[in-house]
């Protein structure tokens, strides 16, 4: 996703999520795949919103 940074990780049954996501729209993507793969109640997001404001 562009202007994403994304990390996935396994812990056990879980999927988590880190890095920076450039915008809601990706955020939901990125949770949408974990959520096929987890399960919605075993995705763990800690991404964290990229500032696009900045030049």
């Amino acid at each position: 996703m562009k202007g994403s940074s994304i990390s996935v990780s396994m812990v056990g049954r879980s999927v988590l999520l880190e890095g920076y996501v450039a915008g809601y729209g990706n955020r939901e993507k990125a949770t949408a795949i974990a959520a096929l793969i987890a399960g919605p109640e075993n995705v763990h997001d800690r991404m964290q919103d990229r500032d696009t404001t900045d030049s």
